[in-house]
């Protein structure tokens, strides 16, 4: 809040980016995952067009038994809570011989080396002096590196608000698109909610004909309950494929629905095996209700924000 400078956002491939993608209609490109943020922050540096990348305090390995510097946070964090021993690697190092690295570092090692190999157009150097070296990063000691490559003056905030200028920004007819897929989605959420609370109650029902010491229950009752899931089953999916918010929102637990009757073990009675199935029911409409729920809130306070500050885009577009 007390930042008053631009703020530009990356996405990497995630949920919400597909959100973004969806809701603007519009694909702004995406930066490459990696293990680490210094990973991610390689690429958005190829990205913003950096033909050098320098690394600093990319050693990857292990000074001692420390893994990080004294007094970073991550260090006071691994002193607060215990770790159990880590699995050592050994790897050449920058300045020849071998180091020791664990299997976190080596990952990001493996994954700088495969992303140098892949841009031949950047030149990347590894300026830690120490740890362990990268391939495809020529070794150099950060004053040469700085005298070599950093010798021009460059205006950051000239160049970023230059390009913040060029950036048009939305319309009030495309905001309003944006509210109007917002409404959709919140209604859509809203008849999930509705469903999930009907299996819910349902497949609790399904769950109590099978508990205590009783016989089977009635396979006429079963089935009729089941039916009744089915036909839950089969609204719930119609309405989380209407658009992609809802289907990411939804999908982990729609993809549920097609493990409930698992088969049952050689050891497991009848009764047992409807517990099970019934307890899964009950676990899964619970899920979707309390997702539902959490998304209803969550769209309800974007729509309040939208309409609050575009109060009469509605007008606009239809005199448009």
């Amino acid at each position: 809040e007390e930042y008053e400078g631009f703020k530009f956002v990356a996405f990497c491939n995630s949920i919400v980016y597909e959100w973004t993608n969806y809701l603007i209609s519009e694909n702004k490109g995406q930066l490459k995952i990696g293990p680490s943020v210094a990973n991610v922050a390689v690429d958005l540096l190829k990205k913003m067009g950096a033909n050098t990348i320098i690394f600093v305090g990319q050693d990857l390995a292990y000074a001692g038994e420390d893994s990080h510097v004294e007094g970073s946070d991550h260090k006071e964090y691994l002193k607060k809570h215990a770790q159990k021993p880590k699995q050592m690697l050994e790897v050449e190092g920058i300045n020849g011989g071998k180091v020791r690295t664990d299997e976190s570092f080596y990952t990001y090692l493996k994954w700088f080396e495969s992303y140098i190999s892949l841009n031949k157009d950047v030149k990347f150097i590894n300026a830690t002096e120490g740890g362990a070296r990268i391939p495809g990063a020529e070794a150099l000691t950060l004053r040469e590196a700085l005298d070599r490559y950093c010798q021009k003056k460059v205006n950051i905030e000239k160049r970023l608000a230059n390009i913040r200028n060029k950036y048009a920004g939305p319309s009030d007819l495309d905001l309003y698109e944006v509210l109007e897929k917002l409404r959709r989605t919140r209604e859509q959420v809203l008849r999930i909610k509705k469903h999930s609370r009907y299996g819910l109650e349902k497949s609790s029902v399904l769950s109590g004909l099978y508990k205590g010491d009783e016989d089977l229950p009635d396979p006429r009752t079963v089935r009729r309950i089941l039916k009744s899931l089915d036909r839950v089953d089969a609204k719930i999916k119609e309405n989380q494929n209407a658009t992609q918010l809802t289907l990411l929102l939804f999908q982990p637990f729609i993809k549920s629905l097609h493990h409930l009757t698992l088969p049952s073990s050689p050891e497991e009675s009848e009764k047992e095996e409807g517990q099970r199935i019934a307890s899964q029911c009950v676990l899964l409409y619970s899920g979707l209700h309390q997702t539902a729920t959490v998304a209803q809130k969550l769209l309800t306070e974007a729509i309040r924000n939208f309409e609050k500050r575009f109060r009469g885009l509605k007008e606009v577009k239809n005199n448009a």
